[in-house]
């Protein structure tokens, strides 16, 4: 079931890189750096990065992070 999150995850995170929203930091709202958002999600800190959605420190390969990226184009 992982492997499919992750799946799922890697390919929002490609849609939402292919076709990159100019305001994606202040609609979430957040901070940008390089190719990295950041903003809270559930409460706790959150990055969204082209490899990946790190939450607290940890990566997220499971239904919040299809959420987050689901949410994010």
């Amino acid at each position: 079931m992982t492997d499919n999150y992750l799946k799922i995850v890697r390919d929002n995170l490609k849609k939402l890189y292919s076709d990159l929203p100019p305001t994606l930091d202040k609609d979430l709202p957040g901070s940008k750096t390089g190719d990295c958002f950041e903003f809270e999600a559930f409460g706790r800190e959150c990055q969204i990065r082209p490899s990946g959605i790190i939450l607290d420190g940890k990566e997220q390969n499971s239904i919040l992070g299809i959420l987050i990226t689901k949410n994010t184009y």
